[in-house]
């Protein structure tokens, strides 16, 4: 009789024991892909940074021939393409 409860004992353990080990394995997994998507997000947060501090130094770049452009005579902008361009990528 103790033998068969001794016996019933160690199957539940090991089953227990299983459930453990499975629900850890999953958990593992769950924070593996969610440390993924946020290396991802790391990753392309700091290529957007990239990208915004490039055109911000392009930008301070050309203000000067910008104002420069909008102070000169009337109807520069129709004829110098210099102008043209400062002014198409200032729009932009």
């Amino acid at each position: 009789m103790q033998e068969d409860e001794l016996s019933e004992q160690q199957i539940r353990t090991g089953l227990i024991e299983k459930r453990l080990e499975n629900a850890t394995k999953e958990a593992d997994d769950r924070v593996d892909k969610i440390q993924h998507k946020l290396d991802e997000a790391n990753f392309e947060l700091k290529r957007k940074e990239k990208s915004v501090n490039a055109n911000i130094s392009i930008r301070k770049l050309n203000i000067p021939q910008f104002r420069a452009a909008l102070l000169a005579p009337a109807g520069c902008l129709s004829r110098r393409p210099d102008c043209l361009e400062l002014t198409a990528r200032f729009v932009a």
